[in-house]
């Protein structure tokens, strides 16, 4: 009775991760769908409009820990076309105290804003934003 070993090597194609660049004040990785902000790489003033495209390619995801104790944002204002706001996304933004967002957000991650801050949200009428002011327990004003 003989045993018969296989060197086959395992045929599956391996594809590097997307690798994060540099576009403006940003950090970014190009997706099939558009760009994913995972990292903000500061700011002077205290008020941030995101943009809504960075290289002529829609901006869709703001990543996880993207705008980390960024202390000096006072008001945040998140343009149409923004699907996603993933966990510690504005965590440690101390002074954060208004938040404008689209229709377009779908998810937002319920530790993406900091927990226990006086932050109002402004939101369009039947958003999902408001959904998420209210399950979370924050201020909003409807648009």
């Amino acid at each position: 009775n003989q045993k018969i070993i296989s060197n086959s090597v395992n045929a599956t194609t391996h594809h590097a991760a997307p690798r994060s660049h540099r576009v403006g004040a940003y950090n970014v990785v190009r997706r099939k769908d558009g760009m994913t902000v995972e990292c903000f790489l500061g700011v002077d003033d205290t008020v941030l409009e995101l943009p809504a495209k960075l290289n002529s390619v829609p901006v869709r995801i703001i990543g996880n820990a993207a705008f980390l104790c960024c202390n000096k944002i006072e008001q945040l204002i998140i343009p149409e076309g923004i699907w996603e706001i993933h966990s510690n996304a504005f965590n440690g933004c101390d002074n954060l105290r208004e938040v404008v967002l689209a229709s377009s957000i779908k998810v937002i991650e319920s530790d993406a804003f900091p927990s226990g801050q006086d932050i109002t949200f402004v939101c369009p009428r039947g958003s999902y934003g408001i959904e998420y002011a209210k399950r979370n327990n924050y201020k909003y004003r409807e648009l």
